[in-house]
Order: C-alpha cells, then sequence, then structure tokens
C-alpha cells in the first residue's frame, strides 16, 4: 500500500513509465496510448503582480493590479512574443474581477482574430460560481 503523497505517488509512476516507454523504444506518449496532439500552444500566464522596479523580471515589468493593467500585461507578451492565447490567473480576487478581465482582454483581443483566453482559478472556486463566471463570460464569445 502507497503511503505517500499523490505527488510522490505520480513522481514515481512517472518514472516508471518512461522507464518502460525507453524499453520498448517508445515515446511515454504512444506507450499510454497515442498523442493528445502534435502541437502544445503556450499561452502568455497573466496575473495580479506588482511593478518590477528594477526591470529585471519578465517581459511585462509594469504593475498588473486592476483588469486594466492587466490587459496592458497582455499587450505586452503579445507585442514581445507573438503570443495568441492569454491565460488569466483567477482566483485571487471576487470572480466579477476575473469576468472583467476576461471582457476587457476578449475586446482587446478579438477571438476572430484567432485569440484563445483561458481562466484558470486554481480550484478556488465552487462548482456554483465556476458556473457562474463560465455563463458570464460567454456573452464575450462570437
Amino acid at each position: 500500500m502507497w503511503k505517500g503523497t499523490p505527488q510522490g505517488r505520480s513522481a514515481v509512476e512517472t518514472a516508471m513509465l518512461d522507464a518502460a516507454a525507453k524499453e520498448v523504444g517508445m515515446p511515454v506518449c504512444d506507450y499510454i496510448g497515442g498523442r493528445a496532439s502534435d502541437r502544445v500552444e503556450w499561452a502568455a500566464y497573466l496575473f495580479y503582480k506588482f511593478a518590477d522596479e528594477n526591470r529585471q523580471g519578465e517581459i511585462a515589468n509594469g504593475a498588473a493590479l486592476d483588469p486594466e493593467s492587466f490587459v496592458k500585461q497582455a499587450e505586452e507578451f503579445v507585442e514581445r512574443y507573438g503570443f495568441e492565447a492569454l491565460k488569466i490567473k483567477g482566483g485571487f480576487f471576487e470572480p466579477d474581477v476575473d469576468i472583467e478581465k476576461f471582457r476587457l482582454l476578449r475586446k482587446r483581443f478579438p477571438k476572430q482574430d484567432c485569440y484563445e483566453i483561458r481562466i484558470d482559478p486554481n480550484a478556488v472556486w465552487t462548482i456554483e460560481t465556476s458556473i457562474r463566471v463560465a455563463k458570464a463570460i460567454e456573452e464575450y464569445e462570437p
């Protein structure tokens, strides 16, 4: 019986799958059933933060403490790196703030221009809140 944490179990399981796949000369993804996709889109990871006064951090050095400055952060990532997928770090403030971030981001980065926007509240929302947010942002998806 396993007495460790799920993270520990996952690490051991991953190492064992890697070893087994190498033994038969296959990539792990093929060993466990095949690729889900041939390409994984990178997303700009947008989150609330204070300004990097030394300008030695990531490209978006300015503060992002409200929905408007959050959009500015996204603009910097898109301009510098060409991201077409944006991931909102949600769940820190009230869900309505995340809905406003989504609304402003969708206005600035339209879906018809191929921009994808995701929200990741790190499981801090209840199911009811998640459904409410999903329904609220539907109106901004063409």
